[in-house]
């Protein structure tokens, strides 16, 4: 006859088996999602019929669709099987009401009711954390989740302005988001590549760096709805984005070429900090911000989320993501993406040629993506990957 502690050892086992990882059903969605939506986008703004994705449609379903989809498979952790089922079938019904019926009830409940439960589900994972660093990851992940429900709602009363602001409150956010995870994942991994190179990396997380990029970024989400506060959030930004440069200096990446996932996240926390220290310039001085948002949408967010998924799926399997045969391909697309589109942003050239290149650029990189984490194999290396 089974103890108690048997039954519920036992119990406890069965539970984790009837789980899954929730990356391995929205990171090859969100992937999916990118490559086919952008394509469309261009399209929609070209002249196409497909009117949902015209002017700030494609920043909402790029915002609210495909970054969503991506924090959902990064911080929902293993998940039970029906639950993580009906949130993705919501993200997908969400992302098809609003693709081909944008006026309807469902396009206006489903994304912000999609986010509303991400939020349920993630941010008390984190009310047992004793730092307030690690502490401030739940107020930010409300507010990520907090913007949808919000655009929607000032979008059916017609407040552009608001839209607006909310728009550049969720980037800032993602930025924020962005440092803060980008950080607690270069920072161990490029210290354990050097440990396995016998070198020490003195510089690792950076917690004073990391608090001040912390507090600027909420500071600048906070000024976006002040009137004036251009003047805030500017030098503010400006200031998160020489911080985030200052960090990245000193994890000292180019020591580690021979890892294509470093230098690939390297690459993208670079343009996180190129991003911002343009996109504050920009809104201190009254001007469109839209060059500098590229920059931390396609080359900051879609560096980064390449290299994390691929890291992530390799991991997994207990393999080297540096030997991925997609990952290079991949980051070289995503690069001509980010270079062509803030070129067309600028007015440089033909600007329908260049927003067509760069979104070949950016579909290429995530199909390659999306066949990495669906099909991808590696050689098993000796040792765990950092």
């Amino acid at each position: 006859m089974n103890t108690p502690v048997t039954n519920n050892k036992t119990a406890g086992q069965i539970n984790r088996r009837s789980k899954v990882q929730s990356y391995t059903v929205f990171f090859p969605a969100a992937s999916l999602y990118a490559a086919i939506v952008v394509p469309l986008s261009v399209y929609a703004m070209t002249g196409g019929r497909l009117t949902a994705l015209a002017g700030t449609g494609h920043a909402r379903e790029m915002l609210f669709g495909f970054a969503l989809a991506l924090v959902a498979g990064y911080l929902l952790g293993p998940t039970n099987r029906p639950r993580l089922l009906l949130l993705c079938a919501i993200w997908l019904a969400a992302r098809l009401s609003y693709l081909f019926a944008p006026g309807s009830l469902a396009a206006g409940i489903l994304t912000p009711l999609f986010a509303l439960l991400l939020a349920v589900i993630v941010v008390p994972r984190f009310s047992s954390a004793k730092k307030w660093r690690n502490r401030m990851i739940q107020p930010l992940l409300i507010a990520l989740c907090a913007v949808p429900v919000v655009y929607t709602v000032a979008a059916h009363g017609r407040h552009v302005s608001l839209g607006y602001s909310l728009l550049l409150a969720m980037i800032i956010l993602l930025s924020l988001l962005m440092s803060f995870m980008g950080g607690r994942v270069i920072a161990p991994a490029a210290a354990g590549a050097y440990y396995r190179l016998g070198m020490n990396l003195e510089a690792r997380v950076q917690p004073r760096l990391e608090a001040a990029l912390i507090l600027l970024h909420m500071l600048a989400v906070l000024a976006v709805f002040v009137p004036m506060g251009t003047y805030i959030t500017g030098p503010a930004v400006i200031a998160a984005g020489l911080i985030a440069a200052i960090r990245l200096y000193r994890w000292r990446l180019w020591g580690l070429l021979h890892r294509t996932d470093l230098v690939g996240l390297g690459i993208g926390y670079g343009w996180l900090a190129l991003g911002q220290l343009l996109l504050g310039g920009l809104l201190f001085f009254g001007t469109s911000p839209v060059p500098a948002i590229h920059l931390i949408t396609v080359g900051a967010i879609g560096t980064l989320s390449i290299c994390v998924m691929t890291r992530i799926h390799f991991q997994r399997l207990k393999r080297d993501p540096s030997a991925s045969r997609f990952l290079a391909p991949a980051l070289i697309m995503m690069t001509l993406a980010t270079l062509t589109r803030f070129a067309a942003a600028l007015g440089y050239g033909e600007q329908v040629l260049l927003l067509w290149v760069s979104a070949l650029g950016w579909s290429i990189a995530y199909l390659l993506t999306t066949a990495q984490l669906c099909f991808g194999n590696s050689n098993r290396i000796s040792e765990p990957a950092a």
